[in-house]
C-alpha cells in the first residue's frame, strides 16, 4: 500500500518500473515513511503511529541510501 501511494504522490501511481525501483531501494515500512514526508520527523510519528526515533532511523537510513534529503539541505 504504502508503495502506491508513493508512486502516485510522484505522479505515476500505474508505474509497474517505478514500483521495482522503489521496492529496490527501499522496504515497505521505508516506503511508509517516505510516503508521510514532508514533515519533522516527530510530524511523521504522530501521523504514522510510530515511534519518533524509529522515523529518525528510517529517515537517516533514506537519506544514506540517497533517497531523500534535508529541505535545508
Amino acid at each position: 500500500m504504502s508503495y502506491e501511494i508513493l508512486m502516485a504522490r510522484l505522479g505515476f501511481p500505474d508505474s509497474e518500473r517505478l514500483r521495482r525501483i522503489l521496492e529496490y531501494l527501499m522496504n515497505e515500512e521505508e516506503a511508509k515513511v517516505a510516503a508521510a514526508l514532508p514533515g519533522t520527523a516527530e510530524e511523521i510519528a504522530e501521523k504514522l503511529g510510530m515511534d519518533a526515533e524509529r522515523v529518525k532511523e528510517i529517515l537517516e537510513n533514506l537519506f544514506f541510501k540517497g533517497v531523500v534529503f534535508p529541505k535545508d539541505f
